[in-house]
């Protein structure tokens, strides 16, 4: 199965930044989901109503059964089969949670529109010494001359704007320019 979001808006809450967004499954909406930035959890509005028990996994790794939709089953499902997260030291490790999934699928969505904006305006190129830099077009030049001009003086350069967006998003979380 593959989940992914769509459809992202971003609020300002009492307790932090908040977001909406339609949970997709394959491609297909099953769900939508509010989290207000009131520090409760994600509200998740299931399209599918057929019931089904749902499996969550508690933090001590025990699964426990509940009353839910059958979509809702599927995505703990899925949840409960992603490896654990790893902390500073082995205490601080903890389970995935269905909230936890939704909120790495939304961030990587805004991720990916950020970089995608960045990538019509500049050309962001790696250096050899592994340095992520960019540069804007003046007035008088495109952007594509701007590449080519870059990538004629620098042939050891590589160009980010020639890669596909999830290549970039990749290379930016592995040094960290985007969360």
């Amino acid at each position: 199965m593959n989940y992914s979001v769509t459809k992202v808006k971003t609020l300002n809450g009492r307790e932090g930044y908040g977001f909406s967004c339609v949970l997709l499954k394959n491609g297909k909406k099953v769900a939508s989901c509010y989290d207000y930035g009131d520090g409760a959890d994600i509200h998740i509005e299931w399209d599918n109503r057929t019931p089904a028990v749902v499996k969550n996994r508690n933090f001590e790794d025990i699964i426990i059964e509940r009353p839910g939709y059958i979509e809702e089953a599927q995505f703990n499902d899925f949840v409960n089969s992603l490896p654990i997260i790893k902390g500073e030291v082995p205490e601080y490790n903890m389970f995935p949670s269905p909230h936890l999934v939704i909120e790495d699928l939304v961030n990587h969505s805004i991720g990916l529109k950020k970089i995608s904006s960045m990538l019509k305006k500049s050309v962001i190129f790696k250096t050899p010494d592994n340095k992520i830099l960019s540069s804007k077009p003046s007035n008088d030049k495109s952007l594509d001359d701007l590449l080519n001009a870059i990538q004629s003086k620098h042939n050891d350069y590589q160009i980010l704007n020639k890669l596909g967006l999830e290549e970039v998003y990749n290379i930016f979380k592995t040094h960290n320019l985007i969360g």
